[in-house]
């Protein structure tokens, strides 16, 4: 495996996307998803919503690589902490999209 520096830009970027900038693409998309009523699952915003929650993961993969990632209560994070976090977020990310496009295509 290659390390990449912490003080590397890419680890800086993998950082903000996975904490800042991903969540707010999804919630964007989602608000996109929601006010398209009866578009089908499969438009522009659906396909962006997955691009960014799948750069979500690589970005915190690539922090975990490169940087010196914590968990929230400040120990060093583990592999099996990396693991949890791509199992859960891409489930959450899920579980929003299906809803977001249930409400759309089929309540609104």
């Amino acid at each position: 495996m290659v390390a990449i520096r912490s003080d590397s830009q890419l680890v800086l970027f993998g950082r903000l996307f996975w904490m800042m900038l991903g969540p707010a693409v999804l919630f964007v998309c989602a608000v996109l998803i929601l006010n398209a009523p009866r578009t089908g699952w499969g438009t522009i915003a659906d396909i962006v919503y997955w691009i960014a929650a799948a750069g979500m993961v690589f970005g915190r993969y690539v922090e975990h690589r490169g940087g010196d990632p914590h968990t929230s209560t400040g120990e060093p994070a583990t592999d099996r902490d990396l693991r949890r976090y791509a199992i859960v977020a891409l489930i959450i990310a899920a579980v929003v999209w299906v809803v977001a496009n249930v409400i759309s295509n089929y309540v609104l």
